[in-house]
């Protein structure tokens, strides 16, 4: 992370992240923008490609729901503007996503502007939309979530299961992040590039000439911290609960998969799958590198939980294997004697 920049907000944090948006807009010479947006009264939130900065009023990246995760929309869109810079607004998981599909297909980012923000949670469709109507409106609802940005959020335990196992919540890979966990919103907020390019070339500085200082940047740590303790604690819960019941290892995955039958609900959801879906063998049995390869790469958005007509909690079956596999690799790579050239 190149510098991080205190950001005044002057009690309006949503309205300064738009402001901001509008200026990286500019800088960037962007011909579009991927964003979360409000969306219409009959349907709240949804994620919107704006042609034009007049629109970016629309634009609420912390409104707590995600129907989908964006970056499955990306390759299209790279495709559709295949000589134009394009930007996109992602929380920390669609990033994630963005990245590994990055990796396994190919895709060529040069002329994408990522900005990520932190993620304060998100509820269920129908307790989002209950919700929503409560306090008037989804806009209303975002800003009663940013009080609370300072704590970490607030009431976990009614976000959609991804949210509530997420140890990752924080934006650190994108071109641009902005950050609020940890901060009293209302007075500042967090802003910081990948590089000195980025930096130099979006011109940032001048939204503030103060950085971060130490006392900041250790309570956002000490937040974040605690969210992953307690989260990674809440998915040891949920795999112990679920251990003799459902699968939680490879080879008891593949063949849960192969019983589901033909519904394939799960990879239709997940963006990973949009560019490399797993194959099945002779026995309609998918195949475990591919299996692998697939779970190893999970960004946790939970898209997978969301979609299964099962209700199974897939997000923490996912992800404790997710981490099995990356600890077995970063084992093998330590362990390799060609281990230093790998890392390298």
């Amino acid at each position: 992370m190149y510098n991080a920049f205190m950001i005044n907000t002057r009690g309006d944090p949503l309205g300064t992240v738009r402001n901001l948006i509008l200026s990286i807009w500019q800088d960037a010479d962007l011909h579009a923008l991927l964003v979360p947006t409000n969306g219409e009264p009959d349907s709240p939130y949804r994620t919107s490609l704006l042609e034009s900065s007049d629109q970016l009023n629309q634009i609420n990246p912390f409104n707590p729901i995600m129907r989908t995760n964006a970056a499955r929309m990306v390759p299209g869109l790279l495709q559709s503007y295949p000589n134009s810079r394009i930007g996109v607004l992602f929380r920390p998981c669609e990033m994630r996503a963005l990245r590994a599909m990055g990796k396994r297909d190919g895709l060529k980012l040069d002329n994408l502007t990522t900005i990520s923000f932190d993620c304060l949670g998100t509820y269920p469709t129908n307790e989002f939309k209950w919700r929503a109507e409560r306090k008037g409106s989804s806009e209303a609802l975002t800003q009663e979530t940013l009080q609370f940005a300072r704590q970490g959020g607030i009431m976990a335990y009614r976000y959609r299961g991804a949210c509530q196992l997420c140890g990752e919540p924080h934006a650190s890979e994108a071109d641009v992040n902005i950050g609020v966990l940890g901060l009293p919103v209302r007075q500042f907020i967090l802003l910081s590039t990948r590089d000195k390019t980025i930096n130099d070339k979006l011109h940032l500085e001048k939204w503030s000439p103060k950085h971060a200082d130490s006392n900041v940047l250790n309570q956002r740590v000490q937040v974040i911290a605690r969210l992953a303790e307690r989260r990674n604690s809440t998915r040891e819960r949920v795999i112990q609960g679920i251990a003799d019941v459902l699968p939680t290892d490879i080879e008891s995955l593949i063949v849960h998969l192969a019983d589901c039958g033909k519904c394939q609900a799960c990879l239709d959801a997940c963006p990973l799958c949009m560019i490399d879906f797993p194959q099945r063998d002779e026995y309609f049995r998918y195949q475990i590198n591919d299996i692998k390869e697939w779970l190893g790469s999970c960004s946790g958005c939970g898209m997978c939980e969301q979609a299964c007509p099962q209700h199974h909690p897939l997000t923490a079956i996912f992800s404790h294997i997710h981490k099995e596999l990356t600890d077995d690799f970063k084992y093998s790579i330590l362990n390799s004697p060609a281990g230093p050239l790998l890392i390298q």
